[in-house]
């Protein structure tokens, strides 16, 4: 049985921008952000919740796509490819843990 485990990590490590973006992106029950290279290959998928968001970044394969997240989101991107998490799911909640390395924002 496959079990995903997925780190939790503080929306501290988003802009405003970005959350603005992610809630907006996830009006619907559960959306993505789509590629603005491309039109229509989605570039990480979004769910909403009371507290933050569930994204799940496309593939760790195709880097090109990173360029149409916003900075923070390619740093965390990035983080969840070089700590192993390769399923590209990451929870981004009030509660979560501060990560090494990722920028903090105030807001």
């Amino acid at each position: 049985m496959w079990t995903l485990t997925l780190p939790v990590i503080t929306t501290g490590h988003i802009s405003t921008a970005t959350r603005d973006l992610l809630s907006a992106s996830s009006r619907k029950a559960f959306t993505y952000l789509v590629s603005r290279q491309t039109g229509e290959k989605p570039v990480c998928w979004v769910a909403e919740y009371s507290e933050g968001f569930f994204v799940r970044f496309w593939d760790e394969h195709e880097p090109e796509l990173g360029s149409d997240l916003p900075q923070d989101l390619r740093d965390i991107r990035s983080w969840l490819i070089s700590a192993g998490y390769l399923d590209l799911w990451v929870r981004i909640d009030a509660d979560g843990d501060v990560v090494s390395g990722l920028d903090i924002f105030e807001w």
